[in-house]
C-alpha cells in the first residue's frame, strides 16, 4: 500500500441545449425513469439531481440531445441547461 493520500476529484459539465421538454429521461439499473425539467413544486426541486448509470437524454418532437456511457455519474437538466457531474 502506497502511503500518498489519495485525491478525490470532481468535475462538473455544463451545457446549454435548445430543447423544450417538461421531462427529461434517465438510465437506472432498474430501467428508465422520468424527471422533471424544472422546478415549480418542492417534489420537483427534490428530483433534480439524477444518478444514472447509462443515458441522460431531454427530448422534443424530431429533436433530442443526450449524454450516454457505462459509467454512472450524477445527471441534472433544468430548463435548458444540461449538467453532468463524475466524482
Amino acid at each position: 500500500m502506497s502511503d500518498r493520500p489519495s485525491v478525490l476529484r470532481l468535475t462538473s459539465v455544463a451545457l446549454p441545449v435548445d430543447v423544450n421538454a417538461p421531462t427529461a429521461t434517465y438510465g437506472t439499473q432498474l430501467g428508465l425513469i422520468d424527471r422533471p425539467t424544472h422546478r415549480n413544486t418542492t417534489l420537483d426541486q427534490a428530483k433534480f439531481e439524477v444518478c444514472a448509470h447509462m443515458l441522460a437524454d431531454v427530448s422534443e418532437a424530431g429533436y433530442g440531445v443526450a449524454f450516454a456511457s457505462e459509467y454512472k455519474y450524477g445527471y441534472a437538466i433544468e430548463g435548458n441547461e444540461m449538467r453532468w457531474v463524475d466524482m
